[in-house]
């Protein structure tokens, strides 16, 4: 949750000059997790899991980041590109979803029925994707709202600092406050949240399956070799293929137009340093910092008095030690001439 708290401050200010480090993670994780997934498809409901775990950390820190923090802790484009990189993790799940041929055939080669090999019999999976989905709706709406108070929490009404903050689409500046946009953006989520809860009861399948039927029909089963997959999973691994290229390209679409909205706004150019070791000693230096308090001053007693300077909490300045000019005391007892005179100096005020 730490990293997550830090990853939602990925666009400029604060912690602007590591965010590349934070994006450049996710989206690894996210392109591995998808090619693993359609090479073997009997891990993807453990990437899903992964996926959507990451997604939810990112989103619940940006809520306490945003609900708890002073105004403008969390900025309209901070909230912009949690909201893209999250967007990815429903990209993620729909391209690399195996298809049902691909299942049944890993399914053969373990010779198990396993949840973990059909990702559609994977409770753990629906109940991350389920929580996902609801906390990724609540935040778009949130945002897209009212995008031009977004962070202030009606303290500032009238600040039009969020009329600065600009998205790039398809090479073009668009204001993150245009009406248009906003429209755009509730439809987009409205859509989105839609097919998501219905894909967690729907399958494609079932879905699809009238449509398959009737591309079905003039087959003649007979004619068909029994080796090769039946013909509606010919179809469907036609569909799944199709769905997952759109997918993919859209995954790599919202991967450059974050960036280049990061980019479009970071006016300081220090979203693309890579230091995350700086970055590391910097938090450790401000955590010990606040932690370091001065240690507690107590008055000394008249006659004590240090000699090595003044105190902060002292009201009596010190006076130094004078030097002595005079030869050492002799053995006899009989002090120097200026002995007693040092022995018995006092502070003065």
């Amino acid at each position: 949750m730490l990293m997550a708290h830090y990853a939602v401050l990925i666009s400029t200010g604060r912690y602007g000059y590591w965010g590349v480090v934070v994006r450049v993670a996710l989206y690894v994780q996210i392109l591995l997790g998808w090619v693993v997934s359609l090479r073997w498809p009997e891990t993807f409901a453990k990437n899903a899991r992964a996926a959507y775990m990451t997604a939810i950390a990112l989103i619940i820190a940006a809520i306490i980041q945003n609900q708890t923090q002073n105004p403008q802790d969390l900025s309209l484009l901070d909230a912009i590109v949690v909201s893209m990189i999250t967007t990815m993790m429903i990209t993620f799940a729909i391209s690399s979803s195996p298809t049902r041929s691909a299942v049944n055939k890993a399914q053969e080669e373990a010779n198990t029925e396993s949840e973990e090999i059909d990702p559609n019999a994977s409770f753990s999976r629906f109940l991350t994707q389920f929580a996902f989905v609801g906390l990724w709706a609540g935040w778009c709406f949130n945002l897209w709202q009212d995008p031009l108070h977004f962070g202030f929490k009606g303290v500032l009404p009238d600040c039009n600092v969020n009329e600065n903050v600009y998205i790039v689409l398809f090479g073009q500046d668009i204001r993150a406050t245009d009406e248009r946009l906003r429209t755009a953006a509730l439809v987009f989520i409205s859509f989105g949240t839609l097919f998501a809860f219905g894909s967690l009861w729907i399958s494609l399948e079932t879905l699809l399956g009238p449509f398959v039927r009737l591309l079905r029909r003039g087959v003649d089963a007979t004619t068909r070799d029994p080796n090769e997959p039946a013909p509606e999973d010919i179809i469907m691994t036609f569909i799944r293929r199709g769905l997952q290229a759109l997918s993919f390209a859209t995954l790599i679409f919202l991967i450059v137009e974050t960036e280049m909205t990061i980019k479009r706004n970071d006016t300081e150019h220090s979203s693309n340093d890579w230091s995350y070791g700086q970055t590391i000693a910097k938090e450790e230096e401000e955590s010990s910092g606040k932690a370091q308090f001065p240690l507690a001053q107590f008055p000394t007693l008249p006659g004590n008095q240090p000699t090595t300077g003044p105190m902060p909490h002292s009201p009596v300045p010190p006076s130094p030690m004078p030097p002595s000019p005079s030869p050492a005391p002799s053995h006899t007892g009989v002090p120097g001439p200026n002995t007693a005179e040092a022995g018995t100096s006092t502070a003065k005020p």
